[in-house]
Formats: structure tokens, sequence, C-alpha cells
């Protein structure tokens, strides 16, 4: 090998975060380490960018100067730049400085130690002396993450601790919780966080739930009731056109018969019923006549018939005008997003099919349906939208129809989905940006595996939060993260998802893309509970953190494409 090849021989590479220079803002980055300098690309097997070149380098081995996730920092500094760049682990940012260090002119390698739990490249060391680092760096990783938390963050993890409590859980709740009014804070009731994440017994999870979501937009049953009926007038209005559309398109054919079966249909309005009535009584003359002009078939000629069948459709055609009359009214008082209340039916028996409660006919399966089709009415300019099933059915496995519904419209008034059930884009795109930024900052390993491999949060993380999660996860396993979610709300989905991904953290990095895909939609019915919100409490980002991510796009206003006109009088005289 030439001497040329040998300095541009890779030495070391890998991933590590490097903060930006203007926004303080940590990215993950490819690097390549030469013996003439520090390269770096977007991700392996991009075309590097120069860092620095190693000549009057210092290597600043100190963690105190700058903050990051793990806090695995180390400085290169020159006499006119200082770049910061962190590792994943405390293993991997001795392995960098060592090997930086080797390489500055002066280099003592008798200043290094036989104790350095740095592990040299080249070296193949023990299994048992792998797992023994391995133990270290990770115990060691996780005092630092606690140690380097927020105070935001080390308040969350306190407040969700709970402590010895002398009685049940069950106990705690009636004498504790459900003695304080619907809707409290959080300040009211201290245990109130350490009694969501402990998981709330499933006698009383209805209950509990409802009494946190509150009722600060007033449902009562009165509207729950209008609601219903609203919604039944549009099923009848839809199913008042088919039949108009049908009958107009058997006019030319139609018969007494087929005519009578058309105006005795059921689904009808008030006007519709007093037209058919009508139309029956002329009906019923025609068809005295027919029955009497049998006995003389044979001495009818085709003029006859004729004219018979022009008076019969002469009498038919102004029914059918007072009927599409009818349907055209009743079209403009129903929305467009309320004709979306027929997807209902089409997704119910894909809803928790497997469960008994929500077979076809089930108790589960009527309650449920009665409830979207009464918020489908509620909130016509959202109208139904795939995945609202599974919340609607989730709150139904706990609750009759009017608490269910009451709990619905609190649910969806949270602003994660909200703004997802309106499908648009920019607002879908923002979570997904404030997501990806999150998930490389918590697991910049994971993040980086999905990148190279073409996973995007789109992939999946929508799906997580149409459902929230009930479709990906074991049920128990959801409804745990639902007992918190509906006290902390959108913060918490980023958390739970962070922490979902953490504790499938080896798996997903050994995976290909298909596989990966194949476990974020459906995770192993024996994943416990316990695990999942142990990694959930090593998540480095506070709700309040999260909050200020999400508010650094523009959220969404009902009324923010119209200008607020300014109107006063010249005088208030």
């Amino acid at each position: 090998m030439s001497v040329a090849a040998a300095r541009h021989e890779l030495l070391l590479q890998g991933y590590l975060h490097k903060q930006s220079k203007h926004l303080k803002i940590w990215r993950i980055r490819y690097f390549m380490l030469t013996q003439d300098d520090i390269t770096y690309s977007t991700k392996s097997g991009r075309k590097p960018r120069l860092l620095l070149t190693l000549g009057d380098v210092q290597v600043i081995d100190d963690q105190n100067q700058v903050r990051h996730p793990g806090n695995f920092v180390f400085v290169l500094q020159t006499s006119t730049r200082k770049l910061f760049l962190s590792a994943t682990t405390e293993q991997e940012r001795r392995q960098w400085v060592a090997e930086i260090m080797k390489l500055l002119p002066g280099y003592d390698e008798i200043q290094r130690t036989p104790s350095d739990s740095m592990i040299p490249i080249g070296r193949n060391p023990s299994s048992t002396a792998k797992t023994s680092n391995a133990a270290a760096i990770m115990q060691n990783h996780r005092k630092r993450t606690h140690k380097r938390a927020s105070k935001e963050r080390r308040a969350e993890r306190k407040r969700q601790q709970l402590p010895k409590l002398k009685r049940t859980y069950t106990e705690t709740w009636l004498d504790e919780v459900f003695i304080q009014p619907s809707g409290s804070t959080r300040d009211d009731v201290p245990l109130l966080d350490a009694l969501c994440f402990a998981g709330i017994p499933k006698e009383l999870r209805g209950r509990a739930w409802a009494w946190i979501l509150g009722n600060t937009l007033q449902v009562n049953q009165d509207l729950f009731n209008i609601c219903k009926d609203r919604a039944q007038a549009v099923l009848m209005e839809m199913s008042l056109k088919r039949d108009v559309e049908h009958s107009v398109v058997e006019t030319p054919t139609v018969s007494s018969g087929s005519t009578s079966a058309m105006l005795e249909s059921p689904t009808r309005s008030v006007s519709s019923v007093s037209s058919a009535s009508s139309a029956s009584e002329m009906t019923n003359v025609e068809d005295n006549e027919t029955s009497s002009a049998e006995v003389v078939t044979v001495l009818q000629t085709p003029e006859i018939s004729d004219r018979k069948r022009a008076r019969r459709s002469s009498a038919v055609l102004p029914v059918q005008n007072m009927l599409q009359d009818a349907v055209g009214i009743a079209e403009m008082l129903v929305a467009h997003g309320e004709r979306s209340i027929k997807l209902v039916n089409v997704d119910m028996p894909r809803t928790f099919g497997h469960h008994p409660l929500f077979q076809p006919g089930a108790e589960g399966t009527e309650r449920t349906t009665e409830v979207l089709e009464a918020y489908i009415c509620y909130r016509p300019d959202l109208g139904y939208v795939q995945g609202m099933s599974y919340l609607a059915a989730t709150l139904c496995f706990h609750m009759d129809s009017f608490t269910a519904f009451k709990a619905l419209v609190a649910l969806m008034s949270s602003s994660l989905l909200f703004d997802m059930f309106r499908l648009e884009a920019t607002r879908t795109f923002h979570y997904i940006e404030v997501y990806n930024q999150i998930l490389e900052y918590e697991l910049p390993a994971v993040s980086a595996h999905f990148q190279e491999i073409g996973i995007d949060a789109q992939m999946y993380a929508v799906d997580w939060a149409l459902t929230l999660f009930t479709r990906s996860l074991p049920l128990d396993l959801a409804l745990r993260i639902w007992d918190v979610y509906v006290l902390l709300g959108t913060p918490f989905f980023f958390q739970a998802s962070m922490g979902l991904l953490s504790l499938f953290q080896d798996s997903l990095l050994a995976m290909e893309a298909e596989d990966i895909m194949r476990l974020l939609h459906n995770f192993p019915k024996n994943t416990s509970s316990r695990e999942l919100f142990g990694a959930i409490e090593s998540v480095s980002l506070s709700c309040e953190e999260i909050t200020e991510l999400l508010a650094g796009g523009k959220l969404w206003s009902p009324d923010e494409a119209q200008q607020v006109p300014v109107k006063y009088p010249d005088t208030y005289e």
C-alpha cells in the first residue's frame, strides 16, 4: 500500500451527534477519521464533507461545557473553531477521543493507562469482558441520563412514582380521587399521576377516564339525543335518495306494483309519506280498472294498451317530481361530512372483531355505532375517518353510550387527535417533523437505521396516533397507555412512542425494513407493561419540552384563513 493510500485509510467511522454552529441543534452525522482529517456526511455512503484537518487541534475530554442526552460529549478546538461532538455511549466517546489524540503531534503513548475502559480498535475481547463492559456502560448511561435530565423531567418522574399505599388501588381511587369534582387539576389530587402510571383497575377504568377527561364542553344527554336523531335523519335521507334514483331509472317500464312498493318505502320524510298516500289511492283505482279489463283481454287492441300505459305514467310522474323535490330539500340540509356515516358499518367488523363484545349485533358493536354516528353529526366538519372506530370502541369497552360519547368529544379535542383527523397535510407533517426530531434526539441509532433503510414515521406513527396504539399493541397494554394519555394528552404520545421503540431497539437495529414494519404494526402479545413503562421513564424529554417543540409550528385555528373585520361606530351616544 502506498503512503498516500495509507494516509487516507479509514481508522474509525460511525455515527456521532454534531452541534450546529448557529442553531445549537444536535444533528446526527456519519463521521470518518483518517490520519490527515475528519470528514462527515448525512449518512453512510454519502459524499463526505471536510470537518477539519488534524493539525493544530486540541481534544478536550470534558463533558461539562454543553449538555446532551447521555452527555457523552467531547470537544475539538482549533485557533478559530470549537466543535462539540457527542457519542451514544461512554465507550464510543473514549474510543473517538483516544484515536484522535493518537494522531496529534506530541502525543505520548505512555499517558494511556491500561485501566481505561476503552476497547482499542483491532482488539477482540472475550465475551465475558464484552458483557462486563456493556453492563457497566449501560449502568453508567442510565445514571448520566437521570442526572442530566431537565428539572421538569425530574419532577415528572417524581410525580409518577407511587408511594407505598396502606390500601388497594381501588380504595385509593374511591376515597382520594373520586371525592373531588370531575375534571379537577393534578394539583388537587397529588397521587393522580402515580395512580395512572401504575395502571387503573379495569373495574374503575371507565369511571376514571370520564372523571379525568371532565366535561369542559358541557355535553349533556339532550345534545346526545339530538345528535342521535340527526344521525337517523341523515340515514333516512340517504336511503330515500337511493330509492328515488332507482325509481327514476325504472320509470320507462314501471308497473303499478313497483310504484306502490316504491311509495310504501319505510324510510321517508313526512312530506313523502303524504305524497305516497295520494299515490296509493290512484294506484288502487288503476288496479281495479286493470282487473276489470282482464275479463275482456281478448278484445283489447294495442292502441288501448298504449293509452292505459300513458294514463298510468301521467299519474306516477307528479309523485316522482314531488319526491325528487323533497330529496333535494333534504340533501341541502345534510353536510358533506355527515354522509361519511355510511362508512361506520364498513369499519365496525374490522374493529376488535376477535372480541365477543364486538361481533355483529353484539352490545359493544351497537353502542360503538351509536356513539360514532352521533359524533359525526356533532362534528360534521370532521365526519368519519378510519381509526375513529377504535377510539369509540375502546371507550365503549368501559362506558355506556352517553358517557362514551362525552368522553370521545373530550378526547378528540386534544390537539394531536383533532389535527390528525382533520387530514390536513400541513398539520400532519408538522407532527411528523417533531416526531423525527424527538426520535433523533432520544434514539439516534434507531433514527439513523430507519433513515438508511427507508422507513419514515408516516409509515407507522400516523396509525399509532389515529388509533392510540389500539391496533398495534396488545389491548391490555394499549389500555395502560390510555390510562396516562387521558391525563397528560399529546406529549405523552411521543414519550410512549419513544419508550416503545427503546424497548425493542436491539431487535429493530438487527431487522430489515419488511420485518420492522411487521413488528411496528403488530407487537408481541407477551410485551411486558413493566418493561414498557420502564422504557418510557428513561425518555429524556419532559412533557413541557415536547409541548414547546410542538408549539414551534403554527397551530391550527378554525378561522385562520379569515381576516377579522374591525368595526366600530362613530359614536356611542
